[in-house]
């Protein structure tokens, strides 16, 4: 304590044990621990495609977001409380490929890096609700349509 010293030790032995799925599955699952994986990994996911996004890669943002949704509903399946995290992250599938403002990325993004940690937004400004930053879906957009709910 105190010292800014490494410090090393002997190399740990971790012994693992393969087991088919027939015997791996038989596990009970732990719904409030299931709840918050799923929480955290759906703000990963929004994080990830907000990157890709104003990085300007939107077709590895439509394949990411595509091929994680996948195995992201098999998770959720029979866990209360994730059905609307997995109809945000179809929302956010469905505008994958078009470009956001650089600001309606930015916003999603941080809304979902503090929500993951479960750190309190201290930015003074009222902000909408993360999903109102995301544009229409192309089919779902008239001319004169705002790709963000703040000029």
């Amino acid at each position: 304590p105190g010292s800014n010293a490494v410090r090393r030790t002997d190399p740990l032995g971790i012994a693992l044990t393969y087991a088919p799925a027939d015997m791996n599955t038989g596990q009970e699952r732990d719904m409030s621990v299931s709840q918050d994986v799923a929480t955290i990994w759906h703000a990963f996911l929004v994080q990830q495609v907000a990157s890709m996004n104003e990085e300007g890669r939107l077709a590895e943002a439509r394949d990411f977001i595509g091929f994680q949704l996948k195995y992201f509903e098999r998770y959720c399946e029979g866990l209360a409380g994730t059905t609307s995290l997995v109809a945000q992250l179809h929302q956010v599938a469905s505008v994958s490929q078009q470009q956001w403002s650089p600001r309606a990325a930015k916003e999603i993004y941080v809304r979902h890096h503090k929500g993951s940690r479960k750190q309190a937004d201290h930015r003074s400004a009222e902000r909408a609700d993360w999903d109102e930053y995301l544009p229409k879906h192309v089919g779902d957009s008239k001319p004169g349509d705002r790709h963000s709910p703040h000029p």
